[in-house]
């Protein structure tokens, strides 16, 4: 199953009433600066704005990972854990462009796959600080 949504009032209240909440975070490979400053340090640092806010919420018994893709980056979040999935665009994007961008996401056995847009970059967060993929 693949879901599309659009930006911003629909996206939050569908992914409400599914398994998601609300939230906020930026992502890997594309210049991240390594720093413990959190999202807002990383998205300072590296020229971004914050484009979209997603929570995730693992209510199953057992673990799932999220894929971020085209990255091929995985988090393992476990039973009862939450994480904020953070979207970025470069600061100069006009938010017209950004918004008109939808946010793809499949359900997979164990697991839930996020796909980045063009000139997107995602960032996983927990707590504040933001996680690395693990490794393969």
């Amino acid at each position: 199953m693949i879901l599309s949504f659009d930006p911003p009032g629909q996206t939050m209240q569908l992914l409400q009433s599914l398994f998601l909440r609300v939230k906020d975070g930026p992502r890997a490979d594309e210049g991240r600066a390594e720093t413990d400053a959190g999202p807002a340090g990383v998205a300072d640092a590296a020229g971004l704005r914050l484009d979209r806010r997603l929570a995730y919420r693992n209510d199953t018994q057992k673990y799932v990972f999220l894929i971020v893709e085209p990255w091929s980056e995985e988090y393992m979040i476990r039973s009862g854990e939450s994480v904020e999935i953070l979207i970025y665009v470069d600061a100069s994007t006009p938010l017209a462009d950004s918004a008109a961008q939808p946010i793809d996401m499949a359900h997979v056995p164990d697991g839930l796959v996020i796909h980045g847009f063009p000139g997107s970059v995602i960032y996983v967060a927990q707590d504040g600080a933001i996680l690395e993929p693990i490794q393969n």
